[in-house]
């Protein structure tokens, strides 16, 4: 929501947005969100606020982005959500979804689609835990020896968040087998129990 930040945030940004937009990998460019510009007319992007002035100018001078969006996206009728980018060319069937199409919000989701041909990257086989083969009454009994006041009582969070993950961690490497695996599409953490969950 870049449309509430002052001048000084916005230097921020456009240092930011600027390093990523040099990197030769990041070529293409499509960047999307509620940027909160609700003084902004479309399709020619006028608006008398100068910060408002300042973004647009960054994205289509200096980046070279077209914006997509021309249609409302919120309830209140202001093309609040917007998406730029430098491949409009690759971008097609855009739409702006119906009101709670997408979720229950105030905002109109964006739809489109890109015409990229993108290669994934071979997994590498990773060894993970086998928490269906956890041994939970190890893990549980050797919980409840512990003094937890002792160890974490009157500390900095910043303290007690570490002793208390490698706490769990140690049982964990005891208590749980592990296993390789090498799903590509898949984080470590989504097991058979997910897969039933989301079927």
């Amino acid at each position: 929501r870049v449309g509430n930040l002052g001048t000084d945030n916005f230097d921020e940004v456009r240092k930011f947005l600027t390093g990523l937009a040099s990197k030769k990998k990041l070529d293409k460019h499509i960047l999307i969100g509620d940027l909160n510009f609700p003084e902004l007319n479309w399709p020619d992007a006028s608006t008398s606020v100068n910060l408002h002035k300042s973004f647009i100018d960054m994205f289509t001078d200096e980046f070279g982005h077209t914006q997509l969006i021309d249609l409302p996206t919120h309830k209140g009728g202001n093309i609040l959500d917007l998406a730029f980018t430098n491949i409009s060319d690759l971008i097609t069937d855009v739409r702006v979804l119906g009101h709670n199409e997408a979720c229950k919000s105030d905002h109109f989701g964006i739809d489109f689609k890109v015409g990229l041909d993108v290669s994934f990257r071979k997994m590498e086989k990773r060894e993970v835990f086998n928490f269906s083969k956890a041994n939970w009454r190890g893990i549980n009994f050797e919980l409840k020896k512990i003094d937890w006041n002792s160890l974490i009582e009157s500390r900095d969070p910043h303290v007690s968040w570490p002793l208390f993950k490698n706490t769990l961690h140690t049982l964990c490497n005891k208590y749980i087998p592990k296993k390789v695996i090498r799903h590509q599409f898949e984080p470590p953490w989504f097991d058979s129990d997910c897969d039933r969950v989301r079927r």
